[in-house]
Order: structure tokens, then sequence, then C-alpha cells
């Protein structure tokens, strides 16, 4: 309903949106039931339950505002869950995201593998002119990662892409005119300078949680504002705010390579541990994928890996770019990509899994076409 209705989520009234803790996901039950903002308001009538009324986040550029702990980074963990149903009681039941909205945050020293960033990252010191339109590295830094992870993101077709500050690097996000002025020759272009052209030619939506970062008024669609955990559209005053402060609007967006796998070293599923829901070990290598928010369970990141092995062993699979490949194995039965069945594997969405494969290091890529 939430994507027949061209929205990019959903919040009914009522929900319970915090938690008893950080790494809990129990409600907190003397928490404000969250209450629309009439001018966001709408309405869906349920076959089993009739009609419910909450938040609509329209396609475009979302901004949450709002002071510290007033429940910004509360409502973005909620809707990057909002993927999935949830068991009664649990506060979010009725907070819905389209199925296939992707987190995206920074990883200092994550790999890259043969990703062009260079919409985002132009040409580097100490590097030939072209190296960021096929990038690689073992180590990232934090503005490169992300630059990475929204290209991963767009090569997978993701339709949005949600973006929390705190996890974010902010010379990647935005560089305001003074900033710009006393640095005319950066070669990081910013988010801000990009969220149109994303929005508007690549049909990608961003809800975005802002703290510090004002030139982002000036791109914005729609601004929540979180007042102690109240919502409230402050939208037409952060347009009257922005108004005059010009913000570089820099076109064309530039490419999202594709790309295929050309080499898996071999997995012996007897020697992967899957020790946490982001991390894992084969053998000696240990695979990092904390920044899949997606993952809520052991076994998804077991199954990846397992999809991971099956492109290994599928030469076909090695041929065709790795967002066929991974939604293929999504799709195919388990028996297909596990060869012996267990009951330790549940399937992720095509998204986790490419996010579990480009952050295994000891995979080879190449882009299409370039190889």
């Amino acid at each position: 309903m939430v994507e027949d209705a061209g929205l990019v989520a959903f919040i009914g009234n009522g929900s319970i949106l915090p938690r008893t803790a950080g790494d809990s996901q129990l409600p907190l039950t003397s928490a404000i039931p969250w209450q629309s903002p009439p001018s966001l308001e709408t309405t869906f009538t349920l076959p089993n339950r009739g009609a419910i009324t909450g938040t609509a986040l329209r396609a475009g550029v979302t901004l949450i505002v709002g002071g510290g702990f007033h429940g910004k980074s509360t409502l973005l963990d909620a809707l990057t869950v909002g993927i999935y149903n949830k068991r009664p009681g649990d506060g979010r039941e009725f907070v819905v995201s389209h199925s296939r909205a992707t987190h995206v945050q920074s990883e200092d020293g994550r790999a890259v593998h043969n990703v062009d960033i260079s919409p985002f990252i132009g040409a580097l010191p100490m590097c030939a002119p072209d190296a960021t339109a096929d990038f690689s590295t073992t180590n990232a830094s934090g503005s490169t990662s992300l630059a990475a992870a929204v290209q991963e993101a767009l090569e997978q077709h993701a339709p949005v892409l949600l973006l929390d500050e705190d996890t974010c690097a902010t010379n990647f996000m935005a560089r305001d005119a003074r900033m710009r002025q006393l640095v005319p020759a950066d070669p990081i272009t910013p988010l801000t300078h990009k969220i149109r052209v994303l929005v508007e030619d690549q049909g990608v939506s961003l809800v975005l949680v802002v703290g510090g970062a004002g030139e982002f008024l000036g791109v914005a669609d729609t601004v929540l504002a979180m007042d102690g955990y109240v919502p409230r559209d402050v939208t037409a005053k952060a347009r009257a705010i922005a108004a005059g402060a010009e913000v570089p609007d820099e076109r064309p967006y530039g490419r999202v390579a594709a790309r295929r796998v050309v080499r898996v070293t071999p997995i012996d599923r007897e020697k992967v541990h899957v020790r946490q829901v982001r991390r894992a070990q084969i053998g000696e290598l240990e695979v990092q994928v904390d920044a899949a928010a997606g993952l809520i369970e052991k076994g998804q990141l077991r199954y990846a890996l397992a999809v991971l092995a099956w492109i290994g062993r599928n030469a076909e699979m090695q041929r065709v770019p790795l967002c066929e490949a991974v939604a293929r194995a999504v799709a195919a039965p388990m028996e297909e990509v596990v060869p012996r069945l267990e009951g330790w594997h549940v399937v992720p969405r095509a998204e986790e899994v490419t996010m579990v494969v480009n952050r295994v290091r000891t995979v080879a890529m190449a882009q299409v076409g370039n190889e």
C-alpha cells in the first residue's frame, strides 16, 4: 500500500518508536505515542483492521531535524527496520518503509571493490586522474566509504536511501559557502550538491537525519522536526530560512557502474562461523558488515555468505552483473544455493546480500565492460 501510494514510508499514529535500550527491541513503555502533524497526515484502509491514520513521507528529500536526544535517530532506526513485519506489541507494527529502502553510512577501514565513486570523489593527490572511476581499497576513509556505499546502493537500483548525519562523514555530507571560499579545490563533491539530481534524474528519494548542516534546508522537499519525540512539519519555516542561500547544483549526476564477481576464494562451509548478527569468521578471514542495518538475524548473514559461495561455484553467475546474480540467488529455491539444507539459514533481501558480498575482502570484482 505504501509503495502503491507513491510514499517512501508511513508512520501510524499511536506507534511507539523508542526502545527500552539501544541494544533492545522492546518498546519503551513510558514513550510518547507518535502523532502525525496534520499537514503530513494520510489514511489507509486495511482489510482486517479498517482505517489507520499516520504520517506520509513522500518521495523526494525528507529531512529529520531537531535537538539532540529528541528522537531523530530513533525515527530513522524505525524506518530502517520498517521493511519488516513486526510482532504484536512491538510498537512499530504500522511503521512501514518502502520494501527496498536502504540504509547507508560511512565505514572507516572497509574494503571497496572497483566502484565508480567519481560522482562524489574527483582526482586524488598522488593517484591517476581517473582512479576514482574504478576505485578499490582495503582501507576506505569515511568519505570514500560513504561514496562507495551510495554508489553500491544505486547499482542495486535502490529507490530510497536512509542516512543519519551521526554515522556519515561530515565532509561528504555538506560544505557551506565559507568553506568553499576557503578551500575552493576540494576533490569531494558533497551530497548537498548532488542531491537534487539524485532525486530528479536518478529517481531516488532520501530520508536524512540532520542536526548541524543547514545547507540541507535549501534542497529539502519536506522537513520534519522532532521536539521531545513529537513530530512537527517545519517545511515552510525551513524554506524561509534557506531563501537566498544558494546551494550548488552539480549536474549531470555521473556514472553508476555495474560490476561482476570474477573470483571468490573457495568458502569451506565448515569454516564459516557467524558470531554476531553482522560479524562472521571464514577460517582466518573476519567479515564485518556493521553497516548492513537491515540484517537483524544471524541466519541472514549465514545465507548471504552461502550466496557468495554459490556465485564462486557458478561460472554463469560470474558473467552477469552482481545485482542480477544476487537477485537470482534470493529468488531461487534455498536448496539450489545451500548444498545441504540446515535450520540455520534465513533468506534476506538482495540489498543485504549485496552489502555482505561488497565487504568480503577476498572477493575479486571488475566493472562490466572494463575487464
